[in-house]
């Protein structure tokens, strides 16, 4: 991790997150959204829980990327520069 509290990651890091580190990542019953984002393809990949536990995935490359709960949305996550 570097100084500013964000993390640097690989594509091995990456490839380990999309497989069994999201079920590590899901196994606090308060997490209930991982996102992964893909900045060189511009695409967020939302994971969410639902009440019953299963999980969602959703693919974002454009428009709003929703969270129920809270009942909110980011916008613009990847601004085209101008």
């Amino acid at each position: 991790m570097s100084g500013d509290g964000l993390s640097s990651w690989s594509k091995s890091d990456l490839a380990h997150d999309a497989g069994a580190g999201i079920a590590d990542c899901f196994r606090p019953p308060s997490v209930r959204h991982y996102l992964i984002m893909r900045i060189e393809d511009r695409v967020v990949i939302r994971d969410a829980r639902g009440d019953d536990g299963a999980t969602a995935t959703l693919i974002i490359r454009d428009g709003p990327l929703p969270f129920a709960p809270p009942g909110i949305a980011l916008r613009d996550c990847f601004p085209r520069s101008a």
